[in-house]
């Protein structure tokens, strides 16, 4: 799957480039983005926000929104936001 990172001053802009995603898709984005959750000591980047772009997506498995709101619990639940956008309607 590929997936397109863009740090702005406040959060982080991640592009979805796929037209279905699957639960296996979905899984490995959370994994992706779990390190976003703490601050790297090594490169001093601060814990970010997450705007989840999903304008390339068409068609998910049902299986796939799970890992996704789990993501987006484990965000709020650490004072952060993840925001799922530009979903294309069914």
């Amino acid at each position: 799957m590929e997936v397109k990172i863009e740090t702005k001053e406040r959060f982080r802009v991640v592009s979805v480039a796929t037209e279905h995603l699957t639960a296996t898709m979905a899984e490995e984005l959370s994994q992706k983005l779990i390190p976003y959750l703490q601050p790297n000591v090594k490169t001093s980047e601060t814990p970010g926000n997450i705007v989840l772009k999903m304008t390339a997506v068409s068609s998910l498995d049902p299986d796939a929104a799970q890992p996704l709101l789990n993501l987006q619990q484990q965000f709020y639940e650490h004072h952060q936001s993840f925001v799922i956008c530009e979903m294309q309607p069914a």
